[in-house]
């Protein structure tokens, strides 16, 4: 049979194919097989059931050498939207002081709150993926104890500029814990604290005299900051003094949580939680009394904030241009002090709030839970 041609029947006998056996010849010159002459039975063969593949279209092609698969198909390149391709990075947008500003200016003049854009205080945010202990502005060498808190150490220089540090940190701060349970607050309190001493040590090196260059060359210290740090325009300044405003806002919003949490473990005396705080050691000293603990750590959050407060307007007159360099006069300068003001004001209230707190608590520990005791006589009488 013609091998180019469809075969017609099949190679194997019906009884060896219905029983899926092999079947072979019992002589060149038989069609009978060796299985049905053994049996006795009648060797047939039938056609198969699949006649084999359809002819492929493509060999009148491949005569003409124009086969389908020799030749590669080039498929368009898909269509990207340019809106799509132009649009910057969330960082890169925020770093962009021009873009930055101008939105800023827009929504200041139109009479809009700056505080949803630039300090939300909800909670309700994506965690954030920066880890305060990897932080670059500490060693990585000395890892920074996290059971250590309010620990100043060496303060080191910064790899990049300051508004990108701010950026970082700002993120950083994002993260949701609950101070609920113990784990939570204690979280969060080494969160505020790493927090607090980061955000000094940037507000404290962008408001610190620039070091002359024969200082700098015989000190063996690096500089705190890659650039100097003096008089800058009015959108570079503007950024970073909203920046700083804004890990200020996040920072006092987490400790108006840590706060509320300590005036209800001193208010309902619940000496199991007040003895699980994280421990503050002073020297050598360790306080056993879980009302000293409580009294020290609210101490400590409270000249923390303290501390940021008042180095805020330092800020403010150590970055700000004057109005003779400044970039359309006094005009430029007073639109720099308005937005900040604006952006600053929202922050006061919730400011005096925790200062409010964190005084009310304090002066619980200080009465050492007199209004326990009194509860508990009026019962008893």
């Amino acid at each position: 049979m013609d091998g180019s041609k469809r075969r017609l029947e099949r190679l194997a006998c019906d009884r060896c194919h219905r029983q899926k056996l092999r079947c072979s010849r019992a002589s060149s010159q038989s069609r009978a097989c060796q299985r049905c002459v053994k049996a006795g039975e009648r060797c047939t063969y039938s056609p198969p059931l699949r006649l084999g593949r359809p002819v492929s279209s493509n060999k009148q092609d491949n005569k003409n050498g124009q086969s389908r698969h020799s030749t590669p198909v080039s498929l368009p390149a898909p269509s990207v939207s340019p809106t799509v391709v132009a649009m910057p990075e969330p960082t890169d947008y925020l770093m962009d002081n021009k873009a930055f500003l101008q939105d800023l200016e827009v929504d200041y003049r139109q009479g809009i709150s700056l505080a949803p854009t630039m300090m939300p205080l909800d909670m309700d945010q994506p965690p954030a993926t920066c880890d305060m202990d990897d932080f670059y502005l500490y060693s990585t060498t000395t890892p920074y104890p996290p059971e250590t808190l309010f620990d100043d150490g060496p303060r080191l220089g910064f790899d990049g500029d300051a508004d990108r540090q701010l950026l970082a940190l700002q993120q950083s701060l994002f993260e949701a814990v609950s101070v609920d349970d113990v784990e939570g607050l204690d979280k969060t309190i080494g969160l505020v604290a790493r927090a607090s001493n980061m955000l000094l040590s940037i507000i404290t090196a962008l408001t610190s005299p620039s070091p002359s260059p024969s200082s700098s060359s015989s000190s063996g210290s690096p500089p705190l900051l890659s650039a100097s740090h003096g008089p800058c325009s009015a959108d570079s300044a503007t950024t970073t003094i909203l920046l700083v405003t804004a890990c200020y806002a996040r920072i006092l919003n987490k400790v108006d949580a840590i706060a509320s949490r300590l005036h209800d473990m001193v208010s309902c005396s619940d000496h199991e939680a007040l003895l699980a705080l994280p421990s503050i050691q002073m020297g050598t000293f360790i306080p056993v009394a879980p009302a000293i603990q409580a009294s020290v750590l609210v101490q400590l959050l409270s000249q923390s904030v303290c501390e940021i407060e008042k180095r805020l307007p330092s800020l403010t007159c150590a970055l700000v241009v004057p109005p003779v360099t400044a970039r359309g006069g006094g005009v430029a300068r007073s639109n720099v002090a308005d937005m900040v003001g604006a952006v600053y004001g929202n922050v006061v209230n919730l400011e005096a709030h925790v200062k409010g707190v964190l005084a009310v608590t304090l002066d619980l520990l200080s009465r050492g839970g007199s209004c326990h005791r009194e509860q508990r006589g009026y019962a008893m009488e």
